[in-house]
């Protein structure tokens, strides 16, 4: 929940003020292809993946069937494409506003968390596009799982560069811890509405940084 457009630097869903679909009137015209899947993320992102049905997705984006059937195959393939440019374009916000950032690794992490406050402060905010998947996917044989774990993988990787001089013995041990508390922080926020959880979860990390800090500062 893209990347490298040359029509458009789409956003995340929910992550910034427009939608991946908002685009400046000077934006060429998107081909068929191209509304096809804007418009399936955004219902996916409205009403879930199980509950859209091709038929109205089709029927909204103005596009024939066949353009599902050349350019994805089906359904699945569609689910698959959307999903993975949305982790590319969630990857590419994030080093957008923190790749460069200067300043102490509290201070990046805090920016971190600051960052994610932001997109759950966002009206169509809806929390994560890969958790809402895999949770609405069958046990066995789902197309969205490896999809999910590989975006979460690389949300991870993200991590361990933003904060590589945290002081943090294992750093990658670290980032799952992060990666964790956000995750149940989106969830939290998505069912209660209470946007606060992130910043519960920002001090939960800030004290992970610092007892871990300590601990290394102990053994050395």
């Amino acid at each position: 929940m893209n990347a490298g457009s040359p029509r458009a630097r789409r956003q995340p869903a929910g992550a910034a003020t427009k939608r991946p679909s908002g685009r400046s009137a000077a934006a060429p015209r998107l081909t068929p292809s191209e509304r096809l899947m804007d418009t399936a993320a955004a219902l996916f992102n409205a009403h879930g993946i199980r509950a859209t049905g091709i038929d109205s997705i089709l029927a909204k984006a103005g596009v024939a069937r066949m353009t599902l059937y050349r350019n994805y195959g089906n359904k699945d393939g569609l689910v698959r494409s959307v999903l993975q440019r949305e982790s590319a374009a969630w990857l590419e916000w994030l080093d957008r506003e923190l790749g460069s950032m200067q300043g102490t690794a509290h201070d990046r992490l805090c920016a971190y968390f600051d960052l994610l406050e932001r997109w759950f402060a966002q009206p169509d905010f809806r929390g994560c596009s890969f958790i809402n998947a895999v949770a609405e996917a069958p046990l066995e044989g789902d197309c969205v799982k490896p999809i999910a774990a590989a975006h979460r993988q690389a949300s991870v990787a993200f991590l361990v560069r933003l904060l590589t001089d945290a002081g943090v013995p294992d750093l990658a041990d670290f980032a799952e811890q992060l990666v964790m508390l956000a995750d149940g922080a989106t969830v939290g926020a998505m069912i209660t509405g209470d946007i606060g959880l992130l910043r519960r979860a920002r001090a939960a990390a800030l004290a992970l940084m610092r007892d871990a800090a300590i601990d290394a500062s102990r053994a050395a």
